[in-house]
């Protein structure tokens, strides 16, 4: 990733939700000097995983892997500090980082969507219209419905717990963006 579309990404999702947590808990501070930190770990992660993942090196890496790779290199440098340990009753409340890290990959995904939509890539959705599908993903990412939490709570959860025994894994993540994209697809265009 570039420095120019970096710069575009911290200042459309990850400055923009920071300051939002920031302004709204006075115990978190907004730690911006480690912008650049983020984005030197993105493209670390970026060659290691066309390094180990990618059987073509000269193939672009794809956009669930992009998400994927983008989430690790914010939940590794945390942002969003604590200034007073206090915790609240809902997951989403507390777990500042790893929110804004799902929010920005899930940005990252809807924007590669709607290029796609634009360039006509997706085949499988050929007999759809371009405004249909993109009505598919006005809202964003469609979370799936689950029977036990909420689907953003029980990933931000395990995003937690990722950081905190330093087990990243960027094909399970990427596996999740692909899954969501799927669901805001199939989910999207019934309700048309």
């Amino acid at each position: 990733m570039t420095s120019e579309q970096f710069d575009f990404l911290w200042r459309t999702v990850i400055y923009n939700q920071a300051v939002e947590v920031q302004n709204r808990f006075p115990d978190i501070l907004f730690v911006e000097s480690v912008k650049d930190d983020i984005l030197d770990t993105y493209n670390e992660t970026l060659a290691y995983c066309k390094k180990k993942y990618m059987v073509d090196k000269a193939k672009l890496v794809d956009r669930h892997k992009i998400s994927a790779i983008m989430v690790i290199s914010i939940l590794k440098h945390e942002p969003i500090k604590y200034l007073n340990k206090q915790y609240y009753l809902n997951p989403s409340e507390w777990l500042f980082n790893e929110s804004l890290a799902w929010t920005t990959g899930c940005s990252i995904l809807t924007a590669f969507v709607l290029e796609r939509i634009h360039k006509k890539y997706y085949k499988e959705y050929s007999s759809y219209s371009i405004d249909l599908l993109e009505k598919a993903f006005e809202k964003g990412i469609i979370m799936p419905r689950t029977y036990h939490g909420k689907y953003k709570n029980n990933v931000l959860f395990e995003l937690h717990m990722t950081k905190k025994e330093n087990n990243y894994n960027i094909l399970a993540l990427a596996d999740k963006f692909f899954w969501l994209e799927r669901n805001t697809f199939n989910i999207g265009l019934r309700k048309k």
